[in-house]
């Protein structure tokens, strides 16, 4: 017999349940998959209209790529910079992505972390965490400067490494990306 708490308890889990959804359905414009070569992609976090962000350390030394994002469109880019000491790489893009402004929020041990990646077709992929650890500013062993060190609890897949990382109200921590000894790290909005 399912008891008055119990059905509550359930009910908000449901609700939680379909916020995820949510999100993740959003996050299919803030994402593209950067094709690498075959079937190999990393993903993209949209940064600006015509600028998105990715793992430099997972993109290949050439200068120009294509995107697929969650709508079918495959866009051309360029890259416009890359930054191996904090691990940015910037790409420019042929046409405009009609993503959404990105509300930048400050990481806390224990926060609900939500890392987004793509799929090959551009579509949303979804991990989910927490904050494990926050630290001061360090360096990396490229010697760039990177304003916290974020470290979040969660396995991502090599191929989601790149996207945007939000907290439960959908403020944006920042980017994934792979530190020592596989631990998933978060390029803080502030360094980006």
């Amino acid at each position: 017999v399912w008891e008055p708490t119990m059905i509550d308890r359930a009910n908000s889990l449901a609700q939680f349940s379909d916020a995820l959804v949510e999100r993740s359905a959003a996050a299919n414009s803030a994402i593209a998959a950067v094709r690498l070569s075959g079937a190999r992609h990393i993903t993209a976090t949209a940064w600006r209209p015509y600028v998105v962000i990715t793992s430099e350390q997972s993109l290949p030394g050439r200068e120009e790529f294509e995107l697929e994002t969650a709508g079918g469109s495959k866009i051309k880019a360029k890259t416009a910079g890359r930054d191996p000491g904090t691990n940015i790489a910037v790409l420019r893009l042929e046409q405009r992505l009609s993503a959404g402004a990105l509300v930048p929020v400050a990481a806390r041990v224990g926060l609900l972390a939500i890392a987004f990646g793509a799929d090959v077709s551009g579509h949303a992929t979804v991990r989910l965490g927490a904050v494990n650890s926050v630290g001061p500013e360090w360096y990396s062993s490229h010697g760039g400067r990177i304003e916290q060190k974020v470290v979040l609890d969660i396995e991502l897949g090599r191929r989601e490494e790149g996207g945007p990382v939000f907290d439960a109200a959908g403020g944006f921590l920042g980017m994934s990306t792979f530190g020592p000894r596989h631990q998933v790290l978060v390029i803080p909005a502030a360094t980006l």
